[in-house]
């Protein structure tokens, strides 16, 4: 036969676990031990993988023999020495030698000058091992949640894209991955957010033993309930499982919304390195289906009982014109079952063609105390693609205590007489007054009466917000500002401090106030009075206040739910005649307000008047000037709005830890499935001393009533403070609960009420993406198919297996003892007889 190519003296394969045929069946079994060649010409098949198999034959060989012209010059060479050996016998005959000796000696002589021929010619018993490397086809189907929704076309099925693609895939018993396993190995996987594989529902290979028959998994139902579509995570699985079998081609069938992860042409490049052509099948129609969504549902997470709120709701559309859409608002009892919900507000917005947004806010007033879960749902357009995303929710804790409010003024002015009398009419909220100047014996004003300012730790943490309005600092001490200061960094507290003539200057350069005066947003200025007297002391007009634009939407400057209007509405307020200078705001303040004179302009820019910042657990305040009373002039209502928001604001953040005795802090705002949250809780005993012990047991409320237990881990060098991690793997209300020392009762736990949303990111625009899918295609050097036309796909994909054909160690011939001994015993012989008969 023709000999294979391989490189000369190739160094051997390594040896594998040999096959044979099974006796009386066409299958093979594993043979013990290494298989050898045994014989020329003999063939034994060897397997290695699934997807790789070896066959081993041996074949003599001359290895010396040469190549091209040195051939040709070796055989004239051996002819050249045949002739001379006829030549001397014939010359023999001269000498009386007879002709018997003469050929016995010719022969004797034609005899070694070939066995010097063949060991010159090295024969060999060559061995050569044929390594099949069976190429892979890969079909990739997207099941994330784009691939549920039906497309609208007439001429298409009323089905989901991926009950399609499922009738592809399983019609005529699977026929169509057959005809791709028929030429190379199948693989099946599903992607989206992760990719997984995906067993084969038939078996392709006969069982070995028919006792034990091959036992076929079934393949589970595709299901498109992922929520996002990663193509380049998908392609980096693939190949890494694949490794390096060569690849026949991968086929993805997808409707084209990548939205994580490598874009297509980075897909594409990487495809490329591995030699890998991706064809693309196509889903869905490249027209935008009709749908609406929530895409958002804003409501706040605690509020106090009979106070007002504001529910956002944020709607979107797309595949739809401009059209009518009634939208409800709807709430039930957190625990009762979903007949217990009922509609408290019904809109029409209009929403469609140009206007794919919509932007409503419901305002509403809790009532009932209880945990209540509020949420707004769409009325369906005809043939919707999805309907699941009509709805978005958020739960919402009324809570029946209202909010504790210790208000300190050095003096009875405009403003704290107003303020007083407007906080002591809000339901919402329990107020304290302690009026510095007034007679020790004066009654004092407010919703609880005090006899005496509260100094102990235990009577000021009680309190949520504390409100100083140009207050005296000969009546405080460096230990009551150093409480102060724990309640808004320790226990989620809020302090505002309003600047007045007559002792804020004095209050904000007093030492013994130093850890009161750190927390607040601003920096003071130590050239204030200065200040004040070039600014003289009668001012005869009041110059106006501006708003930053990135402080437009903060919710203390929210008179209105309009943008437009709550600009409208704060250009129309009076603006200032005496405010107190600061030298800037601190790094992570906001600057809600500013003065609007370029001509008080500093090297720090216009003068701050309002500014907000957090502190630890809780947020302070600093307003500059104190004649919020004269906005009653242009209307009762923004002055009352203004004071109200500001007590609420300060009161957020303990309002959301529901007790006084500790806080419970997320790492982040926004949840959505498969984020791991970092949870920090801080846990008091009932004499507000860090509670100290190495962990304390938590557990996660879920909706449908499941409870999970969390161990929360003490931070050490943190006194008080515990953390852990939670896995989030479901959406909608959760709440977080931490049990407090000494207490048996759940209504004295910590709790934090969370929102866990799914992503939207796949419902965002539905339409088919031919592009992307064409394009991967191309730089792969692959096809793109619809579904429709993706029948004769397999017919494309050719078998791509690979033949290697390595030598291994030649065993020689030539280099025998025997060989050796013969020549020396026959060029013996030959001088011997010559010898004897005289011959030269």
């Amino acid at each position: 036969g023709v000999r294979p190519p391989a490189p000369h003296r190739a160094r051997p394969a390594a040896l594998a676990p040999a096959v044979a045929p099974a006796p009386g069946r066409g299958g093979r079994r594993p043979l013990h031990g290494w298989a050898r060649p045994q014989h020329f010409g003999g063939w034994i098949e060897m397997s290695l993988l699934a997807s790789v198999t070896e066959q081993q034959y041996s074949t003599p060989e001359l290895a010396g023999l040469p190549e091209g012209w040195w051939r040709l010059l070796g055989l004239l060479l051996l002819v050249g020495l045949g002739y001379a050996v006829f030549w001397l016998y014939r010359r023999e005959a001269r000498v009386g030698a007879p002709l018997r000796l003469r050929v016995g000696l010719g022969c004797v002589r034609s005899v070694v000058i070939l066995l010097l021929a063949i060991v010159w010619l090295e024969p060999v018993i060559a061995t050569y091992t044929i390594r099949t490397i069976t190429a892979g086809v890969v079909v990739l189907t997207d099941v994330s949640a784009s691939m549920s929704i039906v497309d609208a076309d007439a001429d298409m099925p009323r089905k989901t894209r991926i009950e399609r693609v499922a009738r592809l895939l399983e019609a005529d018993e699977h026929a169509w991955l057959k005809r791709l396993a028929e030429r190379n190995d199948l693989l099946t996987y599903t992607f989206g957010e992760q990719t997984a594989r995906r067993p084969l529902s038939w078996d392709k290979t006969e069982s070995v033993d028919p006792a034990e028959p091959v036992v076929v998994e079934d393949a589970p139902p595709l299901a498109a309930v992922q929520n996002r579509t990663d193509l380049g995570q998908a392609l980096t699985t693939v190949l890494t499982d694949v490794g390096e079998s060569p690849v026949a081609g991968i086929i993805v069938i997808s409707d084209g919304i990548f939205n994580q992860g490598m874009s297509a042409s980075d897909v594409a490049a990487y495809a490329q390195r591995f030699k890998a052509p991706v064809h693309t099948v196509g889903v869905g129609s490249p027209r935008e289906p009709p749908n609406l969504r929530i895409t958002d549902f804003a409501a706040p997470a605690t509020i106090a009982k009979g106070d007002p709120f504001e529910v956002l709701v944020e709607a979107a559309a797309s595949g739809i014109e401009q059209m009518p859409v009634q939208l409800e608002l709807t709430a039930r009892r957190v625990g009762a079952e979903t007949e217990g919900e009922h509609v408290i507000a019904t809109r029409v917005i209009s929403i469609g063609g140009d206007q794919t947004r919509a932007e409503t806010r419901f305002k509403l007033n809790a009532e009932v105390a209880g945990e209540f879960m509020y949420g707004a749902r769409l009325a369906a357009v005809p043939d919707e693609a999805v309907e699941s995303d009509n709805r978005g929710e958020a739960p919402v804790l009324v809570l029946d205590e209202r909010l504790r409010v210790l208000l300190i003024a050095g003096r009875p002015s405009y403003e704290y007489r107003y303020v007083t009398r407007l906080l002591e009419r809000d339901k919402t909220i329990d107020l304290s007054c302690w009026l510095q100047s007034a007679d020790t014996r004066a009654v004092r004003d407010g919703n609880t009466v005090i006899t005496e300012l509260p100094r102990r730790p235990e009577d000021i943490y009680e309190y949520d917000v504390l409100l100083l309005l140009d207050p005296n600092p000969r009546e405080l001490d460096s230990a009551w500002a150093i409480t102060v200061r724990r309640l808004v960094d320790e226990f989620g507290g809020g302090v505002f401090l309003q600047a007045g003539p007559h002792f804020s200057s004095r209050f904000l350069r007093d030492p013994r106030l130093e850890e009161l005066i750190a927390i607040l947003p601003v920096i003071p200025d130590p050239d204030a009075d200065v200040r004040l007297s070039e600014q003289g002391a009668w001012r005869t007009r009041a110059y106006p206040i501006r708003i930053p634009d990135e402080s437009r939407a903060h919710p203390l400057l929210r008179m209105h739910a309009e943008a437009d209007a709550n600009s409208e509405i704060w250009e129309s307020l009076p603006g200032v005649w005496w405010y107190l200078p600061v030298l800037r705001e601190k790094p992570l303040a906001a600057v809600l307000l500013r003065h609007g004179s370029a001509a008080y302009a500093t090297r720090y820019g216009q003068p701050v008047l309002l500014a907000a910042q957090p502190f630890g657990a809780g947020r302070t305040v600093f307003l500059a000037f104190e004649n919020t009373w004269r906005w009653r002039s242009t209307g009762e209502q923004y002055f009352n709005c203004f004071w109200v928001q500001l007590v609420r604001y300060l009161a957020q953040p303990r309002r959301e830890g529901l007790s006084k005795r500790g806080t419970i802090v997320l790492d982040r705002e926004t949840i959505r499935p498969g984020d791991y949250v970092k949870i920090e809780a801080r846990v008091l005993d009932e004499t507000f001393v860090p509670w100290h012990e190495s962990e304390v047991a938590a557990r996660v409320e879920l909706p449908g009533g499941d409870v999970r237990s969390l161990t929360l881990k003490a931070i050490p060098a943190r006194a008080g403070w515990f953390a852990g991690r939670l896995a989030i793997d479901w959406t909608g209300p959760a709440i977080i609960r931490v049990p407090l020392p000494g207490d048996t009762g759940d209504e004295e736990m910590l709790s934090k009420h969370i929102q866990v949303a799914g992503s939207d990111v796949e419902l965002c625009s539905l339409a088919l993406r031919v592009e992307p899918l064409m394009k991967l295609a191309e730089q792969t050097g692959a096809t793109y198919v619809a579904l429709d036309e993706a029948a004769g796909l397999p017919d494309l994909i050719e078998n791509a297996s690979q033949v290697k054909t390595t030598r291994g160690v030649d065993q020689p011939l030539w280099d025998k003892t025997w060989v050796m001994a013969l020549i020396a015993v026959l060029l013996g012989v030959e001088w011997v007889l010559r010898r004897r008969h005289h011959l030269l």
